[in-house]
């Protein structure tokens, strides 16, 4: 997987297409960074499960969420795997985008806190939920950017503990996830929200302390939340049904190995051996087993998750309209993709 810019993305999509003619392009699907919450990609990238279901595809890395779903709608990208709202939201500006699968089924992102903000406020891991809400009133949070995951999450975070994240903490865009740990460490921030390893990275090397761990389930609010789904644009569908369907066929291969427990590891050490040779090889294989679970049986969408993740959005103020919401979304495409696996295997 490559990790780019969306400029170089723009350039690296224009050298495929100068690609000779009988070169069969590939699907290009992009992440806005390299979390583990992207597990089920880097199975399909790293397990050739794609090639495997007869769809090439390009998996691409622009290191912004936030810039996701402008690489989608201006056509930069075929698919995006991100926060599901952008779909909605541009709906309602006149874009044609929809969330067509899931990839995860649980809040994929935690906070963490420095040692030293910790020992101040007196907070441990086990510290009550509630208290542990009430002790950010004054902290500095770190997020990548605004307007993504880690900022919705955050912000959900600090009005869960009855604050006001304009007014009662300060958020702080620091660009990427590789920034935070280090602005942690030295004391540029007391907090940061951020999916799997970065926060465990801080944890195992700065003795940081995780304030909350969401992908654990710990607010029973957002158990079961679906964080990211498969966003594609409807006209891309129209003209590309089979390829899209392969994309949902590749995950789906790769949700059923990481629900197994031979092949997961299979799946886990070359996945480490390609993308994460630079993480702790025990970090990272403890992480990995904690997300396990997070990630669904199939790649289907239902009404339920929509409407879960409708409410978590309005909570941050994010409104979107009743036809949006009802078209920004099917589970068509994900149903024919798992009928076609099921009747292969």
């Amino acid at each position: 997987m490559k990790r780019m810019t969306r400029t170089a993305l723009a350039v690296a999509l224009s050298v495929w297409g100068a690609v000779s003619a009988r070169a069969e392009k590939p699907v290009t699907l992009t992440l806005g960074s390299t979390g583990l919450l992207y597990i089920p990609i880097y199975t399909a990238e790293v397990m050739k499960l794609w090639d495997a279901v007869g769809t090439p595809v390009q998996v691409l890395n622009i290191n912004s969420g936030s810039h996701l779903a402008a690489a989608l709608v201006s056509g930069d990208t075929d698919v995006t795997v991100q926060s599901i709202m952008p779909s909605f939201l541009a709906r309602d500006k006149g874009q044609d985008t929809e969330c067509i699968g899931a990839i995860i089924n649980q809040m994929a992102s935690n906070m963490v806190v420095s040692k030293e903000w910790a020992a101040k406020h007196n907070i441990t891991k086990d510290t009550p939920y509630a208290a542990k809400l009430a002790a950010l009133k004054g902290a500095r949070i770190g997020i990548t950017s605004p307007g993504s995951g880690s900022d919705a999450v955050a912000r959900y975070i600090v009005r869960q503990a009855g604050l006001n994240p304009d007014r009662d903490v300060t958020i702080v865009s620091m660009g990427s996830t590789t920034s935070m740990v280090p602005a942690l460490a030295n004391g540029s921030i007391d907090a940061m929200t951020a999916s799997p390893p970065v926060p465990d990275v801080a944890v195992s090397k700065f003795n940081a302390v995780t304030l909350l761990d969401l992908v654990g389930g710990e607010d029973k609010g957002l158990d079961g939340f679906m964080y990211q789904g498969v966003l594609v644009k409807a006209s891309y569908v129209a003209a590309h049904h089979n390829e899209t369907v392969g994309v949902l066929r590749g995950l789906q291969r790769a949700l059923d190995i990481i629900h197994d427990p031979v092949r997961s590891v299979q799946a886990r050490d070359l996945v480490w051996s390609t993308h994460y040779k630079n993480t702790d090889r025990d970090l990272f294989n403890g992480v990995w087993k904690a997300m396990e679970p997070a990630f669904p049986a199939t790649v289907e969408v239902s009404q339920a998750k929509i409407d879960q993740v409708l409410a978590f959005e309005r909570q941050s103020g994010a409104l979107v309209s009743a036809k949006s919401a009802q078209l920004g979304w099917t589970n068509d495409l994900a149903a024919e993709a798992v009928r076609d696996e099921r009747k292969t295997n």
